[in-house]
């Protein structure tokens, strides 16, 4: 049964797929994250294996747009604003995290990175496209506290770089935010999924071309196994989530969709834990599980005047 298909059985069906395709998104983002973890073995650098899943992913998108014809491609000024905008915010999300990685513990980072649904939150408030209910402040506070269990967070280290990569942190989580808003507001515009995901990340993309030169790209062509892998990991990790993302933005409000993208860091948790073998405990098994109950009542939150 086809997406339209399934679409033209009412509103309410089309919430339940534009949900499934956040859910596979952050399912895919989730186990390929824990795939590259297994099939990449340092030395490489991180931004430029970011940089080149992007370029494949538009290689490999380029033909199939081209292919169902150029209205595709085709975008007047307003929505070029609203998708260089979206690159940019892509490209943010992405400096802001690895830079502050290289500087406090991952746990922090992701912790402060999926802090997003209030920021999300505040800003629809403010905007008028979300009204300020007990049952979303309850989903931000259940949303915050599960990431904090399942990241094992203790404490926040400032001073020195402690404090540059909280401020770093804090960034990216406000990207991850906006970055969500946008893409929200371009499919209000008229942009259809495969046109936000290609223009996303060609302008999120663009402006690291000039360094490729300057990063360590020849470890990913160095053996027809790592080169397929690039591949595999482009297509799952980047341009098919981005697409099932922006899918589901056209269906759901900014909010509820943020606090579903919050289940990445719960699936490459578990992936991590049946692939990798890493340590899963109790903490982390209660954050999981606090932050799916948070996942799963984040559509409830939302009025259905605001849906």
């Amino acid at each position: 049964m086809t997406l339209k298909r399934i679409a033209n059985f009412g509103p309410d069906a089309s919430r339940v797929l534009s949900y499934g395709c956040l859910i596979a998104a952050a399912v895919l983002f989730g186990c390929t994250g824990v795939l590259v973890k297994n099939v990449f073995k340092p030395p490489y650098s991180t931004l430029s294996l970011i940089s080149l899943r992007a370029v494949v992913s538009l290689l490999v998108m380029l033909p199939i747009m081209v292919y169902r014809g150029l209205s595709d491609l085709r975008i007047d000024r307003t929505q070029f604003r609203a998708l260089l905008g979206l690159g940019l915010w892509l490209l943010l999300v992405n400096v802001t995290f690895f830079c502050a990685i290289n500087l406090v513990p991952v746990a922090e980072v992701i912790a402060l990175q999926y802090t997003a649904p209030i920021v999300v939150l505040l800003v629809e408030i403010l905007k008028k496209a979300q009204p300020m209910t007990l049952s979303a402040g309850a989903v931000v506070v259940a949303c915050t506290l599960g990431i904090v269990l399942l990241s094992e967070v203790r404490s926040v280290g400032l001073g020195g770089k402690g404090t540059a990569g909280f401020l770093l942190g804090v960034a990216s989580g406000i990207s991850f935010a906006f970055y969500n808003l946008q893409g929200k507001y371009s499919s209000a515009i008229g942009l259809n999924a495969r046109t936000t995901t290609f223009y996303s990340i060609l302008f999120s993309v663009v402006p690291c071309l000039p360094f490729l030169p300057f990063l360590k790209i020849d470890f990913f062509v160095e053996s027809w196994q790592t080169f397929f892998w690039l591949i595999v990991v482009s297509i799952l990790g980047c341009g098919l989530p981005c697409l099932l993302l922006f899918k589901g933005l056209g269906g759901v409000s900014a909010f509820p969709a943020t606090v579903v993208g919050v289940l990445e860091p719960v699936v490459a948790a578990i992936c991590a834990y049946v692939v990798l073998h890493e340590n899963l405990s109790l903490q982390q098994m209660a954050g999981g599980v606090v932050v799916v109950c948070a996942a799963v009542y984040a559509p409830r939150s939302v009025s259905r005047r605001y849906r």
